[in-house]
């Protein structure tokens, strides 16, 4: 069972989600791998009915963090420090045609919870404590990483256009981070990161902490196109994007390509799609 030595907890939330309704979301902490494998066998409405209310009585020394958030708004950070080793679930009360499932959650140190209509994703932080994974300074604390490993998913980028949408990001300049390394354990670490996370102090830590990482930066004003920039470097790296907008909630991961075009759309939308012809507004 993955063991949480969780520091804080920061929530948010976009504004169309749940139909603007607020929605309830809890952390449960338990010590017995046997109580975490029953937690995540209960989907949402289960923990939210009888069925949570039935786990409580029985698991008194489980921990209980809840929240309601409201659309459009951001909540915390919560300090959620406690001794112990915990494994951790998190339940996201979305309306859904199907019932949402439990998350498993296992990410330590300072941590982002976003909740979408899909329900919730947990960013940031480092990963979990496992069996068998090497401990290694990130960011002024201690993660649990992995050996260096070539990447999964090589790209050979060599041209760079970004295209923003008139109306996205509230017509404000657009930034976009290019980050490459031959690290896929580094690559892996930034495909967890939530994009507020990127570009916020964990962004910022992570810059510090890989020196010998490759950062593209550029900011686009919406209604027009960039580029195509010169991006070549030598060597097998994996590439992340990561576009600073609402309408952004991850990172995308750069496929084997020698051109690729980074799209913005008028809601925000980030995307990446092989090289080809400008879009004409």
């Amino acid at each position: 069972m993955p063991t949480l030595t969780l520091e804080t907890v920061t929530l948010r939330m976009a504004a169309d989600v749940n139909d603007r309704w607020p929605v309830p979301v809890e952390l449960v902490r338990v010590a017995d791998p046997a109580a975490r494998e029953q937690l995540l066998a209960m989907n949402v409405d289960d923990w939210f009915g009888s069925a949570g209310e039935a786990f409580r009585v029985a698991n008194t020394d489980a921990l209980y963090d809840a929240w309601e958030l409201v659309p459009g708004t951001t909540a915390g950070p919560f300090d959620v420090r406690v001794a112990g080793r915990y494994g951790g679930v998190l339940f996201c009360s979305v309306r859904s045609e199907e019932p949402q499932l439990a998350v498993p959650f296992e990410r330590d140190g300072e941590v982002l919870i976003s909740v979408g209509n899909e329900g919730c994703t947990v960013a940031g932080g480092c990963a979990s404590r496992r069996a068998g994974l090497l401990s290694v300074s990130w960011g002024g604390r201690t993660c649990t990483g992995r050996m260096m490993a070539r990447p999964a998913r090589p790209t050979r980028v060599r041209e760079v256009t970004l295209e923003v949408a008139r109306g996205a990001n509230d017509n404000w300049p657009v930034r976009v981070d290019l980050v490459r390394t031959p690290d896929g354990a580094l690559i892996d670490d930034l495909l967890d990161m939530d994009t507020e996370v990127w570009f916020g102090k964990a962004g910022e830590e992570f810059r510090n902490a890989n020196p010998e990482v490759r950062f593209d930066s550029w900011e686009v004003v919406p209604g027009t196109v960039a580029g195509p920039y010169d991006v070549r470097l030598d060597g097998r790296v994996g590439g992340v994007v990561f576009c600073d907008t609402a309408g952004s909630f991850g990172p995308t991961e750069l496929a084997n390509d020698t051109a690729v075009v980074v799209e913005i759309n008028a809601a925000g939308g980030c995307a990446v799609r092989s090289g080809g012809r400008p879009w004409s507004w």
